[in-house]
């Protein structure tokens, strides 16, 4: 709202009282000005970010258009196309990266979680771990809920998405193309995948090589860690959503009989 001044000390807001009578109120701090101005004129914080139902947000691009592919493979398979509502509905936001992920909740978290259900994803990997910790530090000191698997959602310990893949998909990827991959294939003592990196410049052919073998493969034999991440997706997209639309119907019925009683 740039038509608000940036100093508090200029900023009067008019209001009316139970008993009807027109007083004035100061702000100390900017915000808490606009907020109040956003409340009056129905404009939620989300709204300035284009976010009207529900969102999903996640480290990059490749894990958007990840999450977008294998919802739209899911959908053309009768078992699985009503399956997640709640996340084929939300809005997939890419932030460029994991710390700007983090920087954007950090300052908006807060406020868009009261209007609207958002979750993150992060990805398992050194990167996305410790992120994902420095968030968790930051909104615990300020009281703020984030919790796992229900504010936010951890892929594959130690993997970035793509380890959400077959382990014999992958295996078959740092086979088939070795430069694809940062240090080569590596496997611990029982034979299994270890974590592993993707070249920047290489992550859209993974992505195409992962979707190609979905296509022409039963879709039983590689939706198993897919499945899991979608369900807690979308159970949390679902009980953020009861929650905000218990909490709202909750202020307007209070709002209704203070009206009703000033009346």
């Amino acid at each position: 709202l740039s038509f608000v001044s940036d100093e508090p000390s200029k900023i009067i807001e008019l209001y009316k009282d139970d008993a009807g009578v027109t007083k004035d109120k100061k702000h100390e701090k900017r915000f808490n000005a606009v907020a109040s101005i956003r409340e009056n004129l129905g404009v939620r914080f989300s709204d300035f970010f284009n976010i009207s139902s529900s969102a999903v947000f996640v480290e990059g691009i490749t894990d958007k258009q990840y999450i977008e592919s294998i919802l739209k493979l899911t959908s053309e398979h009768d078992e699985f196309k009503n399956r997640w509502p709640f996340l084929r509905s939300a809005k997939v936001d890419e932030f460029g990266g994991v710390s700007q992920l983090g920087g954007f909740l950090k300052g908006c978290y807060e406020f868009i979680s009261k209007d609207v259900p958002v979750i993150s994803v992060f990805d398992g990997d050194e990167a996305g771990v410790k992120e994902r910790t420095r968030l968790q530090s930051y909104f615990g000191k300020k009281q703020i809920r984030f919790e796992s698997n229900k504010d936010y959602i951890s892929v594959r310990s130690g993997f970035a998405i793509e380890g959400l893949f077959p382990d014999d998909f992958i295996s078959d990827a740092m086979e088939t193309h070795p430069s694809w991959f940062i240090g080569g294939k590596s496997v611990d003592a029982d034979d299994v995948i270890e974590p592993f990196k993707v070249q920047d410049n290489k992550k859209t052919n993974l992505l195409n090589f992962f979707l190609e073998k979905c296509r022409v493969q039963p879709i039983c034999g590689w939706i198993s860690r897919w499945e899991k991440v979608f369900n807690v997706i979308d159970s949390a997209l679902r009980d953020k959503s009861e929650s905000i639309t218990n909490k709202k119907r909750t202020e307007d019925t209070s709002g209704n009989t203070s009206a009703h009683q000033a009346a």
